[in-house]
């Protein structure tokens, strides 16, 4: 490993730590009972057609978080990105659209104006595929943030998603919520089954997140097999499974907050006062 390499983890290690002590938006649980929601980054194409076939078998929707760069692309170990078509079907299916920027990019190395930038190009890519859907939530590249692009976030979007390690109960950091990974190569069901017994009993909001879902996944995928064990498990545990949206708006205790990226025809004024 380079010196680089070193001093760009270090930097990434530090800037994560920040995050997680600035709370740009606190919350009070009012759901009154435990939640899961299921996620896909990036969609790979699989997680489109074998994810959302496995959710919908079970009466389940989840939220899928595009970066609109990749469309039509193939990842680094040759599985495919979504389509329009693929894009089109699970919003069609009652799946929720989520923002994930236009590039993909790791946000804390981007300027304000670049982070407004790629956020208001996704709007338009969105719009472009979907019409003027609101989109509520949102999902960091690579989980990379820091206070300042948190702030920027937070202005734009009800709620968003990091992938640090764990489950949200009590006062909940609504701007970077924990997650439970449920890629096959990180995945330990005693871990996961013990992060449900804990929900069920405090109420807790779960969010479980993967990438693609093929027979061999990629390092960050699951297996339509494993995925299918655990979405039986929550059902089984009779825990409500929402989309990002829907189990943020019940833990505002039935309200729905204001829509987000579509809708924020302010971006442009905002730059000033954020950058």
């Amino acid at each position: 490993m380079s010196i680089r390499d070193r001093w760009n983890g270090l930097r990434r290690r530090s800037l994560d730590r920040l995050a997680r002590r600035f709370c740009a938006a606190r919350a009070e649980n009012h759901a009154g009972r435990p939640l899961v929601s299921v996620v896909f980054d990036d969609i790979p194409q699989s997680a489109a057609l074998e994810g959302g076939r496995a959710l919908l078998a079970r009466g389940m929707r989840g939220t899928y978080f595009v970066a609109g760069g990749l469309e039509g692309g193939v990842a680094a170990d040759g599985e495919p990105f979504f389509t329009r078509d693929d894009l089109l079907r699970l919003a069609g299916d009652g799946h929720e659209i989520g923002c994930h920027t236009f590039s993909h990019r790791s946000m804390p190395r981007l300027s304000s104006t670049e982070v407004m930038d790629d956020l208001a190009r996704n709007r338009d890519y969105l719009a472009s595929r979907l019409g003027e859907m609101p989109v509520h939530s949102f999902a960091y590249p690579y989980g990379d943030t820091c206070p300042r692009t948190k702030r920027i976030v937070r202005r734009h979007f009800p709620v968003a998603r990091g992938v640090y390690h764990g489950i949200n109960e009590g006062a909940l950091d609504i701007a970077q919520l924990r997650t439970l990974a449920i890629e096959t190569c990180a995945m330990h069901w005693d871990m996961f089954t013990a992060a449900l017994d804990r929900a069920a009993a405090t109420n807790a909001w779960v969010v479980l997140v993967t990438h693609d879902v093929r027979s061999r996944p990629g390092p960050w995928g699951t297996t339509p097999t494993d995925i299918a064990r655990v979405l039986d498990e929550v059902q089984r545990r009779g825990i409500e499974v929402q989309t990002m949206a829907k189990a943020h708006a019940a833990v505002r205790g039935g309200a729905t907050a204001p829509p987000g990226l579509i809708s924020a025809a302010a971006l442009p004024v905002d730059r000033q006062s954020i950058a």
